[in-house]
């Protein structure tokens, strides 16, 4: 009785240790995965070009966040030159907490310098489509993670926009 009652100890032992080490690694490869997502809207208040951007830290760990928007018009390519929304400048968003900011869309220019404003009002134009993409890392990690592309489209004359699917 004695050596079957310290054999199955032990295997219970042995059994308890590899759960216990299965259950540690898949906490600990949680906090590995990460995951941003992000939404527009317009300004309630006062409904112009301004576009609000919110971005949701969906994940465990600390990430990075940087966006580029860009719009073709008549086969001009507009976008930011600097900062956040022109794929150069991130910001940190804490876990399962949100951050933001806002642009405006009159702001784009293409690579001559004129802006999407005078070049909407010259060519008499009251439609566009924009385009959004947001990166994202692991605060301190190397490998960026890219969201698709979401285009919308952006009525001048009304000052609405709408995701264009």
């Amino acid at each position: 009785m004695g050596f079957f009652h310290s054999t199955f100890i032990e295997w219970l032992n042995l059994v308890v240790l590899i759960i216990y080490a299965g259950l540690t690694y898949i906490i600990a490869s949680d906090t590995q995965k990460f995951f941003v997502s992000f939404m527009l809207q317009r300004e309630p208040q006062n409904p112009s070009s301004k576009i609000i951007f919110g971005a949701v830290n969906n994940s465990k760990s600390e990430v990075e966040v940087f966006s580029r928007v860009w719009s073709k018009i008549n086969g001009e390519t507009f976008t930011f030159k600097t900062g956040f929304y022109a794929d150069n400048s991130a910001y940190p968003i804490q876990p399962f907490s949100q951050g933001g900011g806002s642009f405006d869309l009159k702001d784009l220019t293409n690579d001559s310098g004129m802006k999407m404003e005078d070049f909407v009002k010259q060519n008499n134009i009251d439609e566009i489509k924009f385009k959004i993409q947001i990166h994202y890392k692991k605060t301190g990690g190397w490998s960026w993670k890219k969201s698709s592309p979401l285009q919308y489209i952006y009525f001048f004359k009304t000052n609405r926009f709408w995701l264009d699917v």
